[in-house]
């Protein structure tokens, strides 16, 4: 991974947030933390996965337990990580 790369990646604000919330929550036998930077193709694609499943309608609103106000944070951030990481994946 180039220098330049690896400084975008630390400057991915919404990105490190959800990574560092994952890496602190996901804990079970065999887990494998999220690196922060350097990543690797595969591990970008990784986290678009983890990404595209938390953006879901019912794990966006946790089945509707949260209120409109929270889905709209939690969206912006999500949405933010999704296109700091699309950015990345477009400097490989």
């Amino acid at each position: 991974m180039s220098h330049a790369i690896y400084t975008q990646a630390l400057k991915s604000r919404n990105l490190q947030a959800y990574i560092k919330q994952h890496n602190a929550f996901d804990f079970w036998p065999g887990f494998v933390a999220m690196p922060v930077a350097p990543m690797t193709s595969a591990e970008m694609e990784t986290i678009r996965q983890k990404l595209e499943c938390d953006l879901s309608p019912e794990n966006l609103h946790c089945d509707g337990e949260i209120s409109a106000n929270q889905v709209r944070i939690k969206a912006r951030m999500l949405n933010g990580a999704m296109s700091e990481l699309a950015v990345l994946e477009g400097m490989l």
